[in-house]
């Protein structure tokens, strides 16, 4: 049987990701979720890299399989722009991936964004050239699967662009982008891992009865 600490949390930061500033802040927060049992790992998918996000996209994928491999259950946790990577892996990977928390996410109208911010985080450019159809792909017990939190008010990422249908959305009460992805790491981590959880169990039910 398993228990609590046989749950893996990945986190995937946005645009900045190798920032050591912004890492050092995203860790500092992460920290007491594992006080609810959970492991954390923080994955950087390196944004501004000159490199494939398929490939960036593989290396994770393969430590979320070898994590799996030991006996973990795994679930994803997106923020802005990793929010596509996890969206993605749910869609790749749905037996590896238990649930997948985006928030702040931009997840539609990726026209919207300014050129230069693509031009120089490429690799995120790619993530959304393929995102629409990832998302078409879910089936509704895989969009099920996916917590999509989002501020009041959010001067980058909209809040209408966060919205999936068939997708558990909740809106926080907090304005701005930034500070809506600080919010959610220090005050949501409970209803994030309970989410988590919860489809962990109906995993469970579903392999059971299957």
């Amino acid at each position: 049987m398993r228990n609590k600490t046989d749950l893996t949390i990945v986190y995937i930061p946005g645009l900045f990701d190798r920032v050591r500033f912004v890492q050092f802040l995203q860790s500092k927060a992460l920290q007491p979720w594992r006080m609810l049992g959970v492991r954390v790992i923080i994955y950087t998918m390196g944004w501004s890299l000159d490199a494939r996000f398929e490939d960036r996209l593989d290396e994770l994928e393969n430590l979320i399989r070898n994590r799996t491999q030991q006996g973990e259950r795994v679930a994803v946790v997106g923020a802005s722009a990793g929010a596509s990577a996890a969206v993605t892996l749910l869609e790749k990977c749905p037996e590896l991936v238990t649930s997948a928390t985006l928030i702040c996410g931009k997840i539609h109208r990726p026209d919207m964004i300014p050129g230069p911010v693509l031009e120089y985080n490429t690799v995120f450019e790619q993530a959304l050239d393929q995102l629409d159809e990832r998302l078409d792909n879910l089936d509704p017990s895989q969009r099920a699967r996916i917590l999509s939190l989002r501020a009041a008010h959010d001067g980058i990422v909209p809040p209408q662009d966060t919205i999936i249908e068939g997708a558990d959305n909740r809106q926080m009460p907090v304005i701005g982008h930034l500070t809506g992805i600080a919010f959610a790491l220090m005050n949501y981590g409970v209803p994030i891992v309970r989410f988590a959880r919860r489809h962990v169990t109906l995993e469970r039910d579903d392999t059971t009865h299957g």
